[in-house]
């Protein structure tokens, strides 16, 4: 204890403000503390006031351990149990009790109500007691107070940024704190800022298309400034989008599938069932989604069940029929892919023969039969002649469209889309009919035995950004901020001794004004110990947005669809259609190896969007530059000035990382850490046959080329000219080995940019990889355990109580992406949440989801004559897989029962999982 007394006053110097009085508190502190739990000298301020006192109590530096505060916070109890809203400044969590080894004194601040409190307990491994003065100065209270708002708010937005506390729960804090203290100037900032961005014509447009859930997260915040107003005006009209083309296109076969696809939809085709097999197993193989290949996820969202359960069908729904014997083609066909709140999309089946109806409508009238309990019903109508059956909950958990027509049979829980399925065929506008996706099978057969065939249209894009999809979505996220603002409240007004009617907590300012509005608060029913929005029921099976009527907007409604519409039509003019097509094929020399083939093109392309950046590509050519031995990375693009630098000639730009063997700095956490990083990294940046662009960057030479070539640069950067080319890095022994070693060759393929990664699995650049994966999943698992603990801290929960309310506002499970479980350790005051990896030996155990899966890539862009395409191979590890899976994006194929007698297998069928052995059809880029 000694040492510690010496090393805490080591961090004090004297001054003549009042160095003395400074040491003889900070002793009097350490002094107070030496007998475990005992009770400090009065070092802290508890200062009464309306509606809230406010405690600051300096607790000072400790050691650093931060085995418990990291995940768990912190938690401050008094004798009569009085702690609101507590924080804590000057580190991450508690210095004092081991969360940093800052230096900077560690403040605690919390509210309280009724009397004040004279002792304060912050519990840690040892747990310590604080006195506490009581004094009542308004001057001191007004004070302490805004100090208070400065860091609980700071802290907010710490937690926030570093993904720690989600946003709803940080806006709502926020603003319902500044409604009742009102600290104007804080406040008023904030929404400056917003105000700002939301009159950005360019801002506002573009993050509706790229940045949901920034809107989602800014919603709540918003909800406190919403006016109440009436819908009262009319839906806007759509926006007049320009026709890019391309010209009528005839005598193109198309898939008989694309002939009852709205152009409207979005259209994911397999070909045969086979092929769902295939790309299902593999997103099985590797965490159940696309997403989870790449990234690491936090949260199950459960949104494939979801959907699944929605429709109707569950885990044998076609497993009695397995595969291509009755399937000829299928399809995933729909308006929007919004599926983490509900979207409307369905399944579309090119059947062999009518067992496949059979068994759909079986397994939907067994989801019916689950459902009698909740309202399940069964409906039927007619769209034109044709039967339609509807089997629904009054919650939508239960939505599922079916009809059919002829061969083809379509499960959707959208109505405009089974009714627009079922529109006789003159007045169709089917995708087969858009001459831009018959412009794309005229360059992209149907019949090229595609794994994977997708399309998104320009009145797919056009639908989505359509007036009454702005509107919706905007109202849909308004829906849940308000669901998750009522379930702060009610525990809010829980804590506080406030009667939880809706009348009540906005009276207490629990509440935005606008609930004052009998038809907002009438628009969420109870349900359980949470709400449900009447109309679009609970969040992940909303009412699909082509469904949910939007007839009349507000006129703040109506000002932002305009907005948003003028920047699309001076800026975007249309929306230019993408085609993805994908093809495996097994590796002769890697058993567990496949190597997928894509094409990604969007034609035809309007560049003047893009044009300040696409007149940096050169002309198309077929030279390239062949990398260095040893580059595990390359990247090439062909270049000029553009519009940028017009005086700047063709010339190529590369960038290589070699494989070799470095001490990487883990984990960059600070700006030095970054810097050594690059410095340490074995890469090099070159060009052919001049710098062209590199010599637009603000590097100045201050030295002359010695005899070999090579001049220092600012920053520790050396360049080397030879002949042929010119690189510039950090080691002039690498840049020689490269210099000495590239070289231009003449290859088949037109393209501007080319690309080679290799097997980063195998290389020397795999530790650092999975280092920084293991970062963020570290981080990512602790804030999942910390966003439970927060809302335990802030609303006084037990553990349990504290998870099911985070399930409740996030419409997810909190999992652990370093795959351990959440655990509640501790007992009392000092329990929390924590995951079972964080206790483990999980950093060398780690590894990086996409070094699972990836051995090696080889693409390259072309962009010319009003087309912009990507081409790849990627290279992909198997694992040994069992049974027959699901649908992609849906989970309801298993393994068939042995008893089921299957249809004979027609010649010319493939086997599921049959990959083809062939040659690749297009040029490697290495």
């Amino acid at each position: 204890m000694v040492s510690e007394v010496i090393s805490f006053l080591g961090g004090f110097r004297p001054d003549s403000s009042g160095g003395r009085t400074r040491t003889a508190f900070v002793v009097t502190m350490l002094l107070a503390s030496l007998g475990s739990g005992q009770v400090r000298a009065q070092v802290g301020l508890a200062i009464p006031g309306e509606p809230f006192g406010v405690v600051h109590v300096p607790l000072g530096a400790g050691a650093p351990d931060d085995s418990v505060h990291q995940v768990s916070g912190y938690r401050i109890t008094t004798p009569d149990g009085e702690v609101l809203y507590p924080v804590v400044s000057g580190g991450r969590v508690l210095e004092a009790l081991g969360a940093t080894s800052g230096k900077a004194p560690t403040q605690l601040f919390f509210l309280f109500r009724g009397r004040p409190p004279t002792e304060v307990t912050v519990h840690g491994p040892v747990p310590r007691k604080y006195g506490l003065r009581v004094i009542a100065n308004d001057r001191q209270y007004r004070r302490v107070l805004n100090r208070w708002w400065r860091e609980y708010q700071a802290v907010a937005d710490r937690e926030y940024e570093h993904q720690l506390v989600p946003a709803a729960a940080a806006s709502y804090f926020r603003e319902m704190l500044a409604a009742r203290i009102q600290p104007a100037e804080r406040i008023a900032r904030i929404r400056d800022k917003v105000k700002k961005q939301e009159q950005s014509e360019a801002w506002n447009a573009l993050e509706f298309l790229l940045g949901v859930e920034r809107l989602r997260a800014k919603t709540i915040a918003n909800l406190w400034d919403t006016p109440l107003e009436v819908q009262d005006q009319s839906l806007p009209h759509m926006p007049a989008w320009t026709d890019v083309g391309p010209d009528h296109v005839v005598d193109v076969a198309v898939e008989p599938l694309a002939t009852r696809t709205p152009e409207q939809c979005f259209y994911i085709r397999f070909g045969t069932f086979s092929n769902y097999l295939w790309f299902q197993r593999l997103l099985d193989e590797y965490g159940g989604d696309l997403a989870a290949m790449v990234t690491l996820r936090s949260t199950d969202e459960a949104a494939s069940k979801r959907l699944q359960d929605q429709l109707g069908l569950q885990q044998s729904a076609l497993a009695d029929l397995v595969g291509d014997r009755v399937i000829s083609d299928v399809a995933l066909i729909g308006y929007d892919l919004y599926t983490a709140d509900g979207a409307a999309m369905g399944v579309l089946f090119h059947a062999r023969n009518n067992l496949l109806g059979i068994d759909l409508q079986k397994q939907r009238r067994a989801a019916l039969a689950r459902s009698a309990d909740e309202g399940g019903k069964e409906e039927t109508f007619l769209v034109g002649d044709t039967e339609v059956s509807c089997v629904s909950t009054p919650d939508n958990r239960l939505r599922s469209f079916y009809a059919h027509d002829g061969a083809f049979h379509l499960v959707t829980n959208c109505r405009r889309l089974i009714e627009e399925f079922l529109l006789p065929a003159e007045k169709r506008r089917s995708l087969a009919g858009l001459a831009q996706f018959r412009h794309a099978r005229l360059h992209h057969p149907f019949d090229s035995d595609d794994t994977l065939f997708a399309f998104f249209s320009s009145p797919f894009f056009q639908n989505i950004t359509s007036p009454h999809y702005q509107v919706e979505l905007s109202r849909r996220f308004r829906s849940q901020a308000s669901i998750q603002t009522l379930i702060l409240a009610k525990h809010v007004a829980q804590r506080e001794g406030i009667e939880r009617s809706v009348q009540e907590m906005l009276r207490a300012n629990l509440l935005p004004p606008l609930f004052a509005d009998s038809q907002v608060a009438a628009q969420f029913a109870v349900q359980g110990d949470g709400y449900v929005d009447r109309l679009r029921g609970p969040r992940g099976t909303y009412l699909p947005i082509p469904d949910t009527p939007v007839e009349r907007v507000t006129a703040t409604e109506s000002g932002q669809v305009a907005a948003r519409n003028r920047f699309f039509v001076e800026h975007w003019r249309q929306f230019d259609p993408l085609m993805v097509a994908a093809k495996r094929h097994r590796l002769a020399d890697a058993r567990d190896v496949e190597r997928v083939s894509l094409l990604i093109q969007a034609s035809p392309f309007d560049e003047q969007k893009l044009h300040k950046y696409t007149s940096l590509l050169a002309p198309p050519t077929a030279q390239r530059i062949a990398p260095s031995p040893g580059d595990v990375v390359f990247l090439q693009a062909a270049v000029q000035g553009g519009t940028m630098a017009p005086q700047l000639g063709t010339h190529h730009v590369l960038f290589g990382l070699q494989d070799s063997a470095t001490a990487w700095p883990m984990p960059p956490e600070t700006l030095w850490d970054t810097l050594q990083l690059v410095r340490s990294t074995p890469a090099y940046i070159a060009s052919w046959p001049r710098l062209g662009l590199l010599d637009q960057f603000p590097i100045r030479l201050h030295s002359a080329p010695d005899a070999m070539g090579y001049m220092r640069l600012p920053f520790g950067l050396w360049r080397l000219d030879r002949e042929l080319f010119t690189a510039i890095g950090f080691h002039p022994e690498l840049l020689g080995w490269v210099a000495n070693h590239l070289k231009v060759v003449d290859g088949q393929q037109l393209a501007q940019v080319r690309l080679h990664v290799g097997d980063l699995s195998q290389s020397s650049l795999r530790p650092f990889i999975d280092g920084l994966q293991y970062r963020r999943a570290w981080l990512s698992s602790i804030g999942g355990a910390r966003w439970m603990n927060y809302l335990g801290q802030q609303l006084s929960l037990p553990p349990d109580r504290a998870r099911a309310v985070a399930e409740q506002l996030g419409g997810s499970s909190p999992i652990c992406p370093l795959g351990g479980d959440y655990v509640v350790t501790g007992s009392g005051a000092t329990s929390h949440w924590t995951s079972t990896a964080l206790t483990d030996d999980a950093a060398g155990r780690f590894q990086a989801p996409v070094l699972q899966w990836f051995r090696g890539l080889s693409a390259d862009l072309l962009h010319d004559q009003g087309t912009l395409r990507i081409r790849a191979e990627l290279d992909i590890h198997r694992r040994q897989a069992e049974g027959v899976l699901g649908l992609p994006l849906f989970d309801f194929l298993r393994t068939p029962r042995p008893d089921v007698v299957l249809p004979p297998k027609k010649d010319g069928v493939p086997k599921a999982e049959e990959v083809p052995l062939g040659p690749v059809d297009f040029e490697e880029c290495s």
